[in-house]
């Protein structure tokens, strides 16, 4: 089933973040420099998931047709490329 899926991703995203939380000792505080490759990463994540929402609850419900998985997978390069422009800059 998709929602397994998409439950799989949002909990692995989720165990990620928190071990990233976990690992720095609590008498340490650290902070983001620079936020812009951050927020390109947040943004696309929500939009990513809404994507998904959207194409097993409305479009094709509980199938996911050729064309979906595809435009799903080139999500990916889209995502490094814009995170790449961000990283140089080139988004401020």
């Amino acid at each position: 089933r998709s929602a397994t899926i998409t439950g799989s991703a949002s909990f692995n995203l989720l165990v990620i973040v928190g071990l990233c939380i976990v690992v720095i000792p609590s008498n340490e505080i650290r902070r983001m420099k620079d936020m812009d490759v951050f927020v390109v990463t947040v943004v696309l994540m929500f939009f990513a998931y809404l994507w998904l929402a959207v194409i097993v609850v409305f479009i094709t419900p509980e199938v996911i047709d050729l064309w979906e998985a595809l435009v799903t997978l080139l999500g990916e390069p889209v995502l490094v490329y814009v995170a790449y422009m961000a990283d140089i800059g080139f988004l401020r």
